[in-house]
């Protein structure tokens, strides 16, 4: 009996000791300079091989002879998370399709000139302020 008893408490204490350091890498990490600039290396390498992947997709399996917007456009689908990245990214392309849409009438009717670029930023404006397509909170 007075074995288990030792061993009852000496186990309490292992699961307490266990179980605080399992709790430690669930927890938020601090939000000091060193993890800050942690973050800031890390995405400055996932945006480096997205840019260079990009070009050399362009550049060599397309066969563009200078893709200039082919790094920007990559660059802006990096973000911190990959959730993130591909949640902005799809919310990109809908963006995208949704200003061609927007923009292909508009040439047609009024020209691409003045006017017309006019009426599609308007338009643009104006169907970006819809919730689903990014976040409300966020002000111009």
């Amino acid at each position: 009996m007075l074995g288990s008893g030792i061993i009852g408490r000496a186990r309490q204490r292992l699961e307490r000791v266990w179980s605080s350091r399992l709790a430690v890498p669930l927890r938020p990490a601090s939000s000091g300079p060193v993890r800050y600039w942690q973050d800031q290396v890390r995405l400055a390498v996932k945006g480096s091989i997205a840019a260079v992947g990009a070009w050399a997709l362009a550049r060599y399996a397309i066969g563009q002879p200078e893709p200039y917007f082919a790094p920007l456009a990559a660059l802006l689908g990096v973000y911190p998370t990959v959730a993130r990245s591909l949640r902005e990214g799809v919310l990109c392309v809908a963006g995208f399709l949704l200003g061609a849409a927007l923009a292909i009438p508009a040439g047609m009717l009024l020209g691409p000139g003045i006017a017309g670029i006019a009426v599609v930023v308007i338009a643009g404006v104006l169907v970006s302020g819809w919730h689903r397509l990014g976040d409300p909170e966020v002000p111009m």
